[in-house]
C-alpha cells in the first residue's frame, strides 16, 4: 500500500472552530476576528501530531452555486449566512495552509467539498492509497469502503474516532452502504433536503432493515404497513428520489490526483512565523518551532538599540528631570515590596519619556546602591504634581496611590493604556501590559518571574539586585509609552471613543486613587458580636437540617445532600451534572416548593457564605496604619463598563435580606462627629430605558413624578392608579426590570409562578402598552447585527460578534446583551462623570467630605455630621445633571451613623 492520504474538509473544519469561540471571540490589535484561524490551526496540530500523516489535503467548497442548486433551487436555504467576521477569515486561512504549513486547497467550481473529497478517495484507493476523510458528517459515511474510513477528530483529551466498515452502522443506524438511502428517507433539515414528511431515523432504519434500498421499498410499497406509512411513503415519492440525487456524493468529477503534491512538507517556518505574528498567535510560537526574532521580524522591535540607565546620583536625576519637563510627556512605573498599593513599600521608580529610552531611580534596595527618598521627592515631586507635564502608566492608579504615600502626588494624568485598550474591546481577553505589548509591538518583555523568581525562590525586588531590576523597570516604563502612543491613534480614529477617555475614563482614574486611599471604617467590635450570633443561627439551621432529613449529614457534601434529597426523602431531581444530580441553589429554590429541607440548606448556605466572606473577613482587612479597609475600584472588569470592586468586593452585600443589611451597619463613618452619606439612583435603567426607546407613556410617568411601576401596572391590568393593588405592582415591577434583560415568557412564568402562556400574554400586553419599548428592542438587535457592536450614551462600545450565531442560545444571549448593554452602560457612564463632578467639588468647597464607596447606582461619603445636609445636597444637584436625559433623574439622599441607616 502507497501509504494514507487524509482529506480534510476545511470550511467545516473553520467553521467548529469559529464557534467554539463563540462566546469569547479571539480579537487581535487591529480588531479582527481570528477565532477561526486559531482554531483551525490547533486541529491541524493535533491531527498532525496525533495521526503523523504523510499525504494531507484540505477541500474548500466554492462560493458559486453547484449542481444541487440547479437541481433543487431550495437547496440549503434555510442555513444562516456565514458569520462575516467568519468570511473575512477565508483568505487568510488560505494563506495559513497553502504558504504557511504548505498544504493544499483543492476544490472544483460547480461542486461541493464532498464532491471533490469523494472523487479523490476513489482515486486514492486506485493509486493504492488508503484514504481517511477527516470529518464529523454522517454523509461521507456513504464513503467508507474497505480502505476508506472516517476520521471524527476531537478536541485534545478527548478520544478521536475511527470509522469503517465494522462500525458505521453504530452511529448510523445502518450499514454504510445503505447511508444514501438513508439520507433520502430521513432528509436533512440543515441542507433542506425534504427527504419523505414523517419518517425519521428509526422508521427509516426500521425499512431499511428490512428492504435493500430506496428502490426495493418503492418496489414493495403495496405490502408496507401500517398504511399511514405507506401514504407517507407514496405522497413524498417525489422528494425521496430528488433527496436521493441530493445527498449523493459525486466520486467522478474531473479533477486529477497528484500524491507529491499532497506530500507533507512541513512548514515554511518564516513565513509561519509571519503570519503568526499577523494573527498575534503568540502562544502559537514555540509549539511549532518558531524563533522569537523571526516572528517579531514585521515589527523590528528588538533591533532598536534601548537606552536604559541606572540613575545613580542627584545630578543625574536632575538631568532627567529636566529632559522630562522639556519632553511634556513622560511614563512612570514603581516598583514595590507587594501587590497592595496601601501597604506596600517602594523600591524603585522608573521614567521613560522618548520610545526607547528610560531610567531607573532605586530607594529601597537591601543591598543599594539607593539614592535617598527625600531628595527624590524634593527633585520628582514637582514634575509628577505639575498638570502641565503629561504622565501616562499601566494601571496608573496603583503607581499613583503608592507614590502619594510616600510624598508625591501624580496630577496630570493624560493617558493609561490599560484603560485605552479595555475601551478599544472591553470584552477583550487581556488588557495587561505583557499582552499588549506582544499583540501591540510585537515584542515579549522580560517576565517578574525572570527577575524575581518563581514558586518558593521568588524573592522581593527589594532583594534583587539594582541593575537586574533596572532593566525590568525601564522597560515597564518605556513599553507603557510605546503602546500607550499607539493605542490612542486608534482612538482618535473613533471620536466618540476618544472622548469617553479623555473624558470620563482618564479623570475617574485620580477619582478613585483618592477613594481607595481614603478607606472604610468598620465597627469591628460589632462585627464580632455579628459573627457569634451568626454562629448560633447556623447551628440552629444545622439542627433543623438534621430533623428534616431523619439524621446527620456533611451539609457541606453535595453528594451527600443528593443522596438524602433525591434517594432517601424521593424527591424528583431537576438537573443532572457530571458527578451527579445538581443541588446548586437554583435547583434548590425550585425543590423549595415541594419540601422544607432546601429551603432551609439554601438559608443556610447564604448565611454561612456572609459570615465567612464579609462578616469575619472584613475585620482582618482592616490596615493597621489608617484603622480602615481599602477596596480596589476596578474600571476595566465589566464588559458594559460598571466599576466593580475586590479585596473586599463590597458590590456583593445584599442589601434585600436581613443578614445583608446586618452586615452594612458595620459600615461606620471614621469619627464620632461624622456621619455617612448615601446618594443613590433611583430607578436609573428604567428612566435610560424611556430616555433611549422616546417611549411616551413611560416619560410621562417619570415626568409627572409617578410611581412607574403603579403606572405600569395600571396600563397593564386595565386599572386606575388607585385601584392597584401590591400583587399588580410586584408583577408590573418584574416584568419592568425583566425588559431590561430581555427576559423571555419561560423565565417571567418562573418568576411570577405562573402559566407559561398567562406569562406570554403579559409580555404582549405590556409591548402592547408600551410599543417604543419594543421598537428599542427590534432597533437595538438590527443596529448590533448590522455594525457588530452596541453603544452606549456617550459611545462606550461592546462588540457582540456572536449575534449572527447560527446557535439560538449563543444568539439570543447576544441580544440581549445587545439591549441591555445599553442601559446598563449608560448608567454606569451617568455615575462616573457624576463621581468626576463631585470629586471636583469636595476637593475646592468641602475637603473634609470623602467619597468612599461606589456600588453600581450609589455613592456613598464619610462627612462631617455639620456639613451632610448641605453636601447631600451638591452632591444631588450634580448627580442629577451629571447627563441631560428625557426623564428628569432622581437621587435619593439619606445619613446616618452607619450604611445601613442610610437607607
Amino acid at each position: 500500500m502507497a501509504g494514507q492520504l487524509f482529506l480534510l474538509d476545511g470550511y467545516a473544519m473553520l467553521y467548529r472552530a469559529h464557534f467554539a469561540f463563540i462566546n469569547n471571540p479571539l480579537v487581535n490589535s487591529r480588531g479582527e476576528t481570528t477565532s477561526a484561524l486559531f482554531g483551525m490551526t490547533l486541529q491541524l496540530e493535533h491531527l498532525l501530531e496525533e495521526c503523523r500523516p504523510e499525504y494531507l489535503a484540505f477541500v474548500f467548497d466554492t462560493p458559486k452555486p453547484t449542481f444541487r442548486h440547479a437541481l433543487y433551487p431550495a437547496y440549503k436555504a434555510t442555513r444562516d449566512k456565514m458569520p462575516e467576521d467568519m468570511r473575512c477569515q477565508i483568505p487568510w486561512a488560505r494563506q495559513l495552509l497553502e504558504e504557511g504549513f504548505r498544504i493544499p486547497i483543492l476544490e472544483l467550481e460547480g461542486y461541493e467539498a464532498d464532491d471533490v473529497i469523494g472523487t479523490l478517495a476513489h482515486r486514492a484507493v486506485e493509486e493504492g492509497f488508503e484514504a481517511v476523510i477527516v470529518s464529523g458528517d454522517k454523509d461521507f459515511y456513504q464513503l467508507i469502503g474497505e480502505k476508506i474510513k472516517i476520521y471524527n477528530q476531537r478536541p485534545k483529551g478527548e478520544a478521536s474516532e475511527w470509522v469503517g466498515l465494522d462500525n458505521a452502522s453504530d452511529r448510523m443506524g445502518v450499514p454504510a452502504g445503505k447511508t444514501v438511502d438513508m439520507l433520502s428517507l430521513m432528509g436533512d433539515s440543515a441542507d433542506n433536503v425534504p427527504g419523505v414528511r414523517g419518517i425519521g431515523k428509526v422508521t427509516a432504519r426500521k425499512l431499511l432493515e428490512k428492504y435493500s434500498s430506496l428502490d426495493d421499498i418503492y418496489g414493495h410499497l403495496e405490502e408496507i404497513e401500517p398504511e399511514s406509512l405507506r401514504k407517507k411513503l407514496a405522497e413524498s415519492k417525489d422528494d425521496a428520489f430528488l433527496s436521493r440525487d441530493l445527498v449523493t456524493i459525486r466520486t467522478n468529477l474531473q479533477i486529477g490526483l497528484d500524491p507529491e503534491t499532497m506530500r507533507i512538507k512541513g512548514p515554511d517556518k518564516e513565513r509561519l512565523g509571519e503570519l503568526f505574528a499577523r494573527f498575534e498567535f503568540r502562544s502559537l510560537y514555540q509549539r511549532f518551532g518558531l524563533e522569537q526574532k523571526a516572528i517579531e521580524k514585521e515589527q523590528g522591535f528588538q533591533k532598536v538599540d534601548k537606552k536604559y540607565l541606572l540613575v545613580d546620583s542627584l545630578e543625574m536625576l536632575e538631568r532627567v528631570v529636566g529632559e522630562i519637563r522639556r519632553a511634556g510627556r513622560f511614563a512612570v512605573d514603581v516598583e514595590t515590596t507587594g501587590l497592595d498599593p496601601v501597604t506596600a513599600d517602594l523600591v524603585g521608580i522608573s521614567l521613560s519619556f522618548k520610545p526607547h529610552q528610560a531610567c531607573y531611580i532605586p530607594v529601597g534596595h537591601e543591598g543599594g546602591p539607593n539614592l535617598k527618598l527625600e531628595e527624590v521627592q524634593k527633585l520628582l515631586g514637582p514634575v509628577l504634581k505639575d498638570e502641565k507635564i503629561g504622565c501616562v502608566g499601566q494601571n496608573i492608579k496603583y503607581d499613583m496611590i503608592v507614590l502619594s504615600r510616600f510624598g508625591m502626588e501624580v496630577r496630570g494624568v493624560v493617558g493609561d493604556p490599560m484603560i485605552a485598550s479595555y475601551i478599544l474591546d472591553p470584552g477583550g481577553r487581556s488588557h495587561g501590559l505583557n499582552a499588549l505589548a506582544e499583540s501591540v509591538l510585537r515584542h515579549k518583555m522580560i517576565t517578574y518571574e525572570e527577575v524575581a523568581g518563581r514558586g518558593r525562590e521568588q524573592k522581593p525586588l527589594s532583594k534583587v539586585p539594582v541593575k537586574e531590576v533596572c532593566e525590568y523597570s525601564c522597560e515597564d516604563a518605556d513599553i507603557a509609552l510605546l503602546v500607550a502612543d499607539k493605542l490612542e491613534q486608534r482612538l482618535r480614529a473613533e471620536e466618540e471613543l476618544d472622548r469617553l477617555y479623555r473624558s470620563v475614563e482618564l479623570p475617574l482614574i485620580t477619582v478613585l486613587a483618592r477613594m481607595e486611599t481614603n478607606g472604610v471604617a468598620i465597627d469591628v467590635p460589632y462585627l464580632s458580636s455579628l459573627s457569634r450570633q451568626m454562629e448560633v443561627r447556623l447551628a440552629e439551621l444545622e439542627k433543623r437540617v438534621f430533623s428534616l432529613a431523619g439524621h446527620e449529614f456533611n451539609v457541606n457534601s453535595t453528594q451527600q445532600l443528593a443522596q438524602v434529597l433525591f434517594e432517601e426523602l424521593g424527591i424528583k431531581p431537576k438537573k443532572k451534572t457530571k458527578t451527579g444530580y445538581s443541588t446548586d441553589s437554583t435547583v434548590l429554590a425550585q425543590l423549595s416548593a415541594e419540601h422544607e429541607l432546601p429551603g432551609v440548606i439554601l438559608e443556610l448556605r447564604e448565611l454561612a457564605k456572609l459570615k465567612s466572606t464579609y462578616v469575619d473577613a472584613l475585620p482582618r482587612q482592616v490596615n493597621p496604619r489608617t484603622g480602615r479597609i481599602h477596596t480596589s475600584f476596578n474600571q476595566m472588569v465589566t464588559a458594559t463598563g460598571r466599576l466593580s470592586s475586590s479585596n473586599p468586593n463590597l458590590q456583593n452585600i445584599p442589601i434585600r435580606t436581613e443578614e445583608g443589611r446586618t452586615i452594612r451597619k458595620g459600615f461606620i463613618p471614621g469619627a464620632k462627629d461624622r456621619v455617612l452619606l448615601s446618594a443613590d439612583y433611583s430607578q436609573i435603567e428604567l428612566r435610560i430605558l424611556a430616555h433611549l426607546s422616546g417611549d411616551q407613556a413611560m416619560i410621562e410617568a417619570f415626568t409627572k413624578g409617578m410611581d412607574v411601576h403603579t403606572e405600569t401596572a395600571s396600563r397593564l391590568f386595565g386599572l386606575r392608579p388607585d385601584e392597584v393593588k401590591p400583587e399588580h405592582r410586584g408583577r408590573a415591577k418584574t416584568i419592568n426590570f425583566g425588559v431590561l434583560y430581555g427576559m423571555g415568557a419561560h423565565r417571567l412564568s418562573n418568576e411570577l409562578k405562573i402559566p407559561f402562556r398567562v406569562a406570554q400574554k403579559f409580555i404582549d400586553d405590556y409591548f402592547d402598552r408600551f410599543p417604543l419599548i419594543r421598537d428599542y428592542i427590534e432597533r437595538q438587535k438590527a443596529a448590533a447585527c448590522e455594525q457588530g457592536w452596541v453603544s452606549t450614551i456617550l459611545g462606550r462600545r461592546r462588540k457582540l460578534p456572536e449575534i449572527t450565531s447560527s446557535n439560538r442560545m449563543t444568539r439570543e444571549n447576544a441580544e440581549r446583551m445587545a439591549l441591555n448593554t445599553p442601559i446598563q452602560g449608560s448608567a454606569a457612564d451617568l455615575i462616573k462623570v457624576a463621581m468626576i463632578e463631585v470629586d471636583k467639588k469636595l476637593a475646592r468647597h468641602w475637603p473634609e467630605a470623602k467619597m468612599i464607596i461606589q456600588v453600581h447606582d450609589e455613592l456613598v461619603f464619610d462627612v462631617p455630621a455639620s456639613s451632610a445636609e448641605d453636601v447631600g445636597e451638591e452632591v444631588r444637584s450634580l448627580m442629577e445633571n451629571a447627563i441631560r436625559l428625557k426623564v428628569p433623574v432622581k437621587v435619593d439622599l439619606g445619613s446616618g451613623r452607619n450604611w445601613l441607616e442610610c437607607k
